[in-house]
């Protein structure tokens, strides 16, 4: 509110609308999606405590005051779509007055930021990124689980977050258990190279004897300096951080990302148990693409038909209560569909299965 206000007032429109637009992408693929399982919780929006959930409807209120501020906020620059949008969710609903413009300006209130909170959920942003960025480098789906997670932060004060935001960063991620490392060079090596186009016209031939120092240089002691914003000494030749280049190389097993001090690692090596939680994720993801396709809404109950590999079916007879769980089906049918049913044939990691559902009674 008061960055965009500040610009406003100082007109700078353009920046409001890239401020705007780097809000609606944390609040879309963060927010929004990290509380997709508060939304589609049973129990009403309206009516008695009884029957309603108090945490779905916190997670709804929420959105709704966030994108009503939202609105606010970019009437001035975008007056006939933040109208279009104040009509859907307040007017329609007597709630509000007439229009959006005839609506109070949002004003910030510092006391109500918390600001442990927003370096924790910043925190758990940059490392679930950095993790998928590691799990991608492998070519390792996110539905696959993974064992450990191997983290270094920049600071103590980040390492004690870590046990606030963990469950957030395992549920992301997909990982069982987050495994705190002293020192980035746990899981990665790291080369030393110097920044040619800023050393090159500086140093001229002296970047030879700046490349041959730092190969014989220590490797860590540089590596924290940089971290640190220090200069560095080499061979006589008083370097800035971005003088140098830190390459990492990963260690065999792992797969890593480093970025500004942080640096994440999962290990590559996969377990048959997690092989077969793996693919029981993928069923559940195809059984819900089905959901789709028959046209059934969230919160149908469905009857469920698998016909399979002889694979699948053991997969599907161990993970039988999380995938009755997960697509909300009253019992997992093993064998051929009734001629009501609708149905989709898919290949899960080399096996055959055929997938039915129909709307239970």
């Amino acid at each position: 509110v008061q960055t965009v206000t500040d610009n406003l007032e100082n007109f700078r429109p353009e920046r409001v609308t890239r401020e705007v637009e780097e809000f609606i992408e944390y609040l879309s693929n963060w927010y929004v999606r990290r509380s997709r399982r508060r939304f589609w919780k049973s129990g009403l929006l309206t009516g008695g405590a009884a029957d309603s959930d108090i945490d779905k409807l916190s997670a709804y209120t929420t959105l709704h005051e966030v994108l009503m501020t939202l609105i606010k906020l970019m009437a001035p620059v975008i007056p006939f779509v933040t109208e279009k949008i104040y009509q859907n969710l307040a007017s329609k609903f007597s709630f509000g007055r007439e229009s959006v413009h005839l609506e109070e300006y949002p004003f910030s209130d510092e006391s109500l930021i918390d600001q442990g909170l927003t370096e924790s959920v910043r925190l758990a942003m940059q490392l679930s990124s950095m993790g998928r960025s590691a799990r991608s480098k492998a070519g390792i789906k996110v539905r696959q689980p993974l064992q450990e997670l191997f983290v270094k932060t920049r600071n103590a004060s980040e390492l004690d977050m870590l046990g606030l935001i963990e469950d957030q960063i395992l549920d992301e991620l997909n990982i069982k258990e987050i495994k705190p490392v002293d020192d980035a060079s746990e899981i990665v090596t790291f080369r030393l190279q110097p920044n040619l186009p800023l050393l090159g016209p500086k140093y001229g031939r002296g970047v030879a004897v700046i490349r041959e120092a730092l190969e014989q240089a220590d490797v860590d002691s540089v590596r924290t300096a940089i971290e640190s914003g220090s200069t560095v000494d080499i061979a006589g030749f008083e370097l800035n951080p971005e003088d140098i280049l830190v390459n990492a190389d990963e260690l065999e097993g792992y797969s890593t990302s480093t970025d500004g001090g942080y640096a994440v690692g999962i290990s590559t090596e996969i377990s048959d148990s997690l092989k077969d939680e793996g693919l029981a994720r993928e069923l559940v993801h195809s059984i819900q693409n089905v959901r789709r396709a028959a046209g059934l809404e969230i919160s149908d109950h469905i009857d469920l038909f698998v016909n399979g590999s002889a694979e699948i079916l053991r997969v599907v007879g161990n993970f039988n209560d999380y995938v009755l769980q997960e697509t909300l089906a009253s019992e997992v049918i093993l064998g051929e569909s009734l001629d009501d049913s609708y149905s989709e044939s898919y290949e899960l990691e080399g096996e055959q299965v055929t997938i039915s559902v129909r709307k239970s009674d």
